[in-house]
Order: structure tokens, then sequence, then C-alpha cells
């Protein structure tokens, strides 16, 4: 399973339109939580960061789905994506459930 961290900002984008594209990022996959140690705690990740664990491997699959949900926000946008192999995190929050 591939990794990936995606951090996503919206210019001038108003809370409804983040709502709104946070829907449009689970429905390819994305979430805003991760676990971090192999159970099944899931921690809150920082605002504008997106993480996808799945079969896609190829970085630019994952690009056009990330530009293909912020065109749905009709906003600027700015998108930074990463492979990752290894990921740590210190002082995230926990939650109860996925997203």
């Amino acid at each position: 399973m591939a990794k990936f961290m995606v951090r996503v900002e919206l210019i001038e984008a108003e809370i409804e339109t983040y709502t709104a594209f946070h829907k449009q990022m689970y429905s390819k996959g994305f979430t805003r939580s991760i676990s971090l140690d192999n159970t099944q705690k899931l921690f809150m990740l920082p605002d504008a960061e997106y993480y996808y664990n799945g079969v896609v491997d190829d970085i630019n699959v994952i690009k056009t789905n990330v530009e293909l949900a912020t065109l749905t926000t009709h906003k600027g946008y700015k998108i930074v994506i990463t492979k990752a192999e290894e990921i740590e995190a210190v002082g995230l929050k926990r939650v109860m459930k996925l997203n």
C-alpha cells in the first residue's frame, strides 16, 4: 500500500468551501486523520493536511485526484504532495473516529 501526505491551501476560502472540499477529498480516498502505531488509535492531522494509504502508487495520479477536488471549490490553491515510507508525528490530538 502506498502512503502519501498532502497539504492543500485554498486561497481566500471560507469554512463552507473547506467543508465541501473535505468531502471531495474523502471521496477520493484521503483522510484528515492517521494511525501512527499499527493500532486502531487515530490522530487528527494539522489543518490543511491529508493522508492517503491505498493502492494508487503513482504520485501523478494522486496529484490529479487532489487537483480535481480543488477545482470543485472554484478557488486558487497550493498543493504539496509527499510519498511517505515512514511517518512520525508529535502533539496530534487523538480522535475516536476516522476523518
